[in-house]
């Protein structure tokens, strides 16, 4: 068994679960509610364009995460971050 995995608590040997070295616990995010949290938690935005570019670039989400919760293509939010300047 994984060293990893027996710190994360898996009883016995699995042929089907690997765990990557250095691989976060962090899922991605499925709802607003998901995004408003850490720098974003208590913010208003002005619009749902400005919410997710702060996703983006405040909260530090992948794209395209962000666009399935915001349901735009990927093509669009990333054009979206690049008009204020930030790369992507």
């Amino acid at each position: 068994m994984h060293q990893r995995a027996a710190e994360r608590g898996m009883q016995g040997a699995s042929a089907y679960v690997f765990v990557a070295p250095g691989a976060g616990a962090a899922t991605a995010p499925r709802t607003f509610a998901d995004l408003r949290v850490g720098p974003l938690a208590g913010r208003n935005f002005r619009s749902l364009q400005e919410f997710a570019v702060a996703s983006v670039i405040e909260g530090h989400h992948a794209i395209a995460d962000v666009a399935r919760v915001f349901r735009v293509p990927p093509w669009r939010l990333e054009q979206w971050v690049r008009e204020t300047g930030h790369a992507v």
